[in-house]
């Protein structure tokens, strides 16, 4: 596209002159069809003002005629042709990041066009997602324009937030008071942190289902110092994950855990608690638990739990008396994925006892060889190599090992 020529630029700039010389009733030297050199010296800045003026107007008719032809331009386009409420279900696959930089994802989508961002701020699903990387503003936004929804996650990380602490006290308050709407939390915080996030864990989250608690203790704290919190009245929780936290685990609402990882202090001394635990959550799928502090011995083995669903147990860093009587209270018929680290090092290993000991049913069924097992198993290869033992099961060719 070729520009104007020099002639209809003139004849532009003459009469916006000519219009800022009638407006300030003033003259000017120049009608733009003299050269620079012909003007008065005296008479230069009056004109270098005329022209300044004619500049910044032509800059802001032109930036406004560009925005205009790009909006219809962009109307043209086929997602323009969607109907806004399709458009906003697209968007509602979008998950918004909470960035350090105090950004929201969101924030940056309003800024596309017109139509986005009707669509993004008439869809309230597009607004259930809040954390502690976002300013007190964006957070009252977003729980203004979630409407009644539930919020679908919450994050608070101690690594996230500002140097003013008023602040992050604010973001807690928000959270605190529109807990019930929370549907998942997740919690990182220490003990030295200034703000206390203990006010969130005792208020009342009725929906809640989903629930991370990991604290950065001292590890020269004292075990009695962790505080204990319990779980308000509600539905039952599907996942929890607890770290360097105790928790009153007399609740109802843990019968309905498919998820269960205890690191650290979160793990319970009690085998029989834990024990007590496990026999109510009959739904539970996955277990892990890790801590690297020692247990007193002995560890008396506790009734019999029986755990239907379980597919796949964790134990790292539990002591053997406690990891054996753990294994010899429990049955899981099921579960075909066990990883046991064992780090403690005694002279008689019960654990090594429990698991090869002869017709070991939980060893039988973990390898699948009892009678009924729907998937046949071909051959064992047992391979020891200094403190390790890999155990792999061949079912059908095609199927491989495990």
């Amino acid at each position: 596209m070729k520009p104007p020529n020099k002639d209809a630029v003139t004849k532009a700039l003459r009469i916006l002159l000519e219009n800022i010389q009638e407006e300030n009733k003033c003259t000017f030297a120049s009608s733009c069809t003299h050269p620079l050199e012909t003007i008065p010296f005296e008479d230069l800045a009056t004109n270098v003002e005329a022209l300044g003026l004619a500049k910044a107007y032509l800059v802001k008719e032109i930036e406004s005629l560009t925005a205009g032809v790009q909006h219809h331009r962009n109307l043209a386009a086929p997602v323009h042709r969607l109907p806004q409420e399709i458009f906003g279900l697209i968007l509602e696959s979008f998950v918004p990041s909470q960035s350090v930089d105090h950004g929201h994802g969101l924030l940056q989508l309003l800024q596309v066009c017109r139509l986005w961002y009707h669509a993004i701020v008439d869809s309230p699903r597009l607004w259930t997602w809040l954390g502690s990387a976002v300013p007190p503003k964006i957070a009252r936004l977003v729980i203004e324009r979630s409407k009644d929804l539930p919020i679908l996650s919450f994050l608070w990380n101690k690594a996230d937030g500002y140097d003013d602490e008023e602040e992050k006290q604010e973001i807690l308050e928000i959270a605190i008071q529109h807990s019930t709407r929370f549907r998942s939390m997740e919690l990182r915080g220490s003990s030295d942190d200034p703000v206390e996030i203990w006010p969130l864990l005792q208020a009342p989250t009725p929906v809640l289902e989903s629930l991370t608690v990991e604290m950065d203790e001292d590890p020269d704290e004292e075990e009695d110092e962790f505080v204990e919190f319990a779980l308000s009245e509600g539905a039952p929780l599907k996942y929890l994950v607890l770290r360097d936290v105790s928790l009153n685990f007399d609740s109802p609402r843990l019968s309905g855990l498919a998820t269960l990882r205890l690191y650290q202090y979160a793990v319970p001394t009690s085998l029989e608690s834990l024990l007590q635990v496990l026999s109510a959550t009959q739904w539970l799928e996955e277990l892990t638990l890790s801590r690297d502090a020692s247990v007193e011995e002995p560890v008396a083995r506790g009734p019999q739990v029986t755990l239907g669903r379980l597919k796949e147990l964790k134990l790292e860093d539990i002591t053997n008396h406690y990891c054996a009587a753990l294994l010899s209270s429990i049955y899981t018929p099921i579960c075909s994925r066990v990883h046991v680290s064992d780090v403690w090092k005694e002279d008689t290993n019960p654990l090594d006892l429990l698991i090869w000991q002869p017709r070991n049913a939980r060893t039988t069924a973990l390898l699948g060889l009892q009678q009924k097992s729907s998937a046949p198993v071909l051959r064992i290869s047992i391979l020891v190599s200094s403190s390790v033992i890999d155990v792999h099961v061949y079912g059908q060719e095609n199927n491989g090992s495990r």
